[in-house]
């Protein structure tokens, strides 16, 4: 029971950091920018959400940082990828097409969330070094991406995904949208084929990096789109949506985004075999990992 019970100790520790900074990051901002949102919530309506928010984006993180073979920068920088494209990048576009939003306001959101973003990925470095993955030799035909047909299907099944799941919760949210932006289908199309697409870009380096079957992989995927894609977000009320559309919201990216998740993890990860124990970087002599690698 030790471990698991330390496991535990470590996700609340982190997410509890991983809040305290979101939140200051936020404040700071908000008194130095001042970008002018309409009066919104406040108190404990909010920050009860937002920390259970920040603990799913822990949660959803954990496994993947701790099963990538990358130490360091480089882990960094595949997680500071993954979350800045998946739950910034990817969300501000589609705010920007939407909502009806000031050009500050928009601004604001995306600095917000890229410095975030930042706080997340160091947090999340932090914690997952040491980590057994990254004692083993990144896994084999990792090291380059190979965007090939592959990608082309991944932008049409999200693409798939993405109306199926609007149609599905449009007339409960048909009225806020009416108020809002909605561009026509000949632009929507392509928009969302390039978003699918780039669900892949922002998240190969991470994927590629990971010690994990390929089933293994598709979960833990699976489990993190949904939460960086929105879901974790919209835990908490805000000035912008109504509560019935955001909670419309988080149903339509949860699922989606899952499916999504568990396609993408599948296809791209490299997939470790279960089979054979990984050798230890450490205990491996250069001439036998050159000749294992020919």
């Amino acid at each position: 029971m030790g471990k698991p019970i330390k496991t535990i100790s470590k996700i609340l520790l982190t997410a509890g950091v991983a809040w305290i900074g979101h939140m200051a990051i936020g404040g700071v901002l908000i008194a130095v920018l001042k970008p002018g949102f309409p009066p919104g919530p406040e108190g404990a309506e909010v920050l009860v959400p937002m920390a259970l928010g920040q603990l799913l984006t822990v949660c959803a993180l954990w496994w993947p940082a701790r099963a990538s073979s990358l130490t360091g920068n480089q882990l960094f920088l595949a997680l500071f990828s993954a979350i800045f494209g998946v739950g910034v990048f990817l969300v501000q576009v589609e705010a920007a097409v939407f909502l009806v939003m000031e050009p500050r306001q928009l601004a604001f959101s995306i600095g917000l969330g890229t410095l975030q973003a930042l706080w997340l990925a160091v947090l999340m470095t932090m914690v997952a070094s040491g980590s057994d993955a990254q004692m083993h030799e990144r896994p084999q035909g990792s090291r380059r991406p190979r965007f090939d047909k592959r990608l082309m299907l991944t932008s049409g099944i999200y693409l798939f995904l993405y109306f199926t799941a609007g149609m599905m919760i449009y007339a409960h949210i048909a009225d806020y949208y009416a108020q809002q932006h909605i561009p026509p289908l000949s632009a929507l199309v392509p928009l969302q084929l390039v978003r699918g697409a780039l669900y892949v870009v922002f998240v190969h380096a991470l994927l590629s990096s990971l010690t994990l079957t390929r089933w293994q992989a598709a979960w833990a995927t699976g489990f993190m789109f949904p939460m960086l894609a929105g879901v974790a977000a919209l835990m908490a009320p805000n000035a912008l949506m109504p509560d019935a559309v955001r909670h419309w919201h988080m149903l339509e990216i949860g699922v989606s985004n899952l499916i999504f998740g568990l396609w993408v993890g599948y296809t791209f990860a490299p997939g470790a075999d279960p089979t054979r124990r990984a050798v230890p970087l450490s205990t491996e002599a250069p001439g036998h990992r050159a000749e294992r690698a020919a």
